[in-house]
């Protein structure tokens, strides 16, 4: 988000915002949505960029660890 901070911030914020309503609104309906990775962690893909997080049921509680943006290795 640097990149589009630099040249436009308002624009930077909006992304931000739109990108943690988009997790929000998945995770809180789907927690285990998006594919499992190493270590019990899975992953969400929202408009390009990649969410790692862990959820666990026992306390109901998702943690977003990661996000990868557009380009980078993920895996």
């Amino acid at each position: 988000m640097t990149y589009i901070a630099k040249d436009n911030p308002a624009a930077a914020v909006a992304r931000i915002s739109d990108l943690q309503k988009r997790v929000v609104q998945t995770l809180v309906t789907f927690s285990e949505a998006g594919v499992t990775w190493h270590d019990h962690r899975r992953a969400l893909t929202i408009r390009r960029y990649v969410f790692a997080y862990r959820y666990n049921a026992a306390r109901d509680e998702i943690v977003v660890m990661n996000v990868f943006g557009p380009g980078m290795d993920w895996r």
